[in-house]
């Protein structure tokens, strides 16, 4: 029945079916990484929980009240295993976090690339129906860049918070002085969290690296409503035909500077790895 139905599509609507699966299938991997890590994070936290609270104990035992810790941490202690335990198997083959999903989905993503390489040569589609499958293919380019350029805001932001208030901690208890019990144990690791915040921060250029990505993506989007509402440096076209091929040339030019970009960031990276 799917043959049968696919006979019936024109070659164009061949290929924006195999991307159209295709993004279904990244969405779902997507979906059960972030699951996957969830649960992992979830059963990783009650061990780690449970150790640090008794670490807490042994240390502080007979010198600081430990009532209020205990009375907060045994009650969370005990929803995280609830939690935990309420996970399903990893084992599952249908678990939504399990390993074997995962590589399932990994290995179906590959599948659909290779159907569509395979079926864009057996069309051998000319350059106009190419450029038109290109455009439609533009909003998923955007929503990529747009998820990567919200990922680094976040990380650069929780980095900026960090030494913000790190920086106000440090100066703060030093102006405190020996008021504060174990005073220089806080000094010590509130600056060790404002260094290692500022050196990743430095050096992996997460503002940089998000400012770039949602430049691209809000050119690209420019792009899209000026060829589609026929604005802009498309006013003027009017061939379709050649309102397509200017498109998706500014597209690729566009993508190019990003790859560039990119690639700049990259390189003092790499070249303090070499060193």
């Amino acid at each position: 029945m799917a043959q049968g139905r696919d006979q019936t599509l024109g070659p164009v609507e061949l290929q924006l079916a195999q991307s159209r699966a295709i993004l279904e299938i990244e969405q779902k991997l997507r979906a059960a990484t972030r699951t996957r890590l969830r649960c992992l994070a979830i059963k990783a936290i009650f061990p780690s929980a449970v150790l640090i609270l008794f670490l807490v104990n042994i240390v502080f035992w007979g010198k600081i009240s430990l009532w209020r810790i205990d009375v907060a941490g045994i009650p969370i202690s005990f929803a995280l295993f609830i939690l935990r335990a309420d996970l399903p198997a990893e084992g599952n083959k249908i678990s939504p976090w399990g390993q074997k999903y995962i590589a399932e989905q990994r290995l179906e993503l590959e599948l659909a690339h290779e159907r569509r390489r395979l079926m864009a040569v057996k069309l051998n589609l000319d350059p106009l129906s190419r450029r038109y499958i290109y455009r439609e293919t533009v909003p998923v380019a955007i929503d990529r860049y747009q998820r990567s350029g919200a990922r680094y805001r976040a990380v650069h932001n929780g980095f900026q918070s960090v030494i913000i208030v790190g920086s106000l901690a440090t100066s703060t208890i030093a102006a405190l002085g020996d008021s504060v019990p174990r005073g220089q144990l806080l000094t010590v690791a509130a600056s060790f969290a404002v260094g290692v915040s500022a050196g990743f921060t430095g050096y992996f250029k997460y503002r940089e690296r998000s400012f770039y990505l949602q430049q691209t993506s809000d050119s690209l989007a420019e792009e899209l409503n000026s060829v589609n509402l026929k604005i802009g440096r498309y006013r003027a076209i009017e061939s379709e035909e050649e309102a397509i091929a200017e498109f998706t040339e500014r597209a690729e030019i566009l993508q190019n500077e990003q790859r560039r970009r990119q690639q700049q960031l990259d390189q003092p990276a790499q070249a303090s790895l070499g060193d």
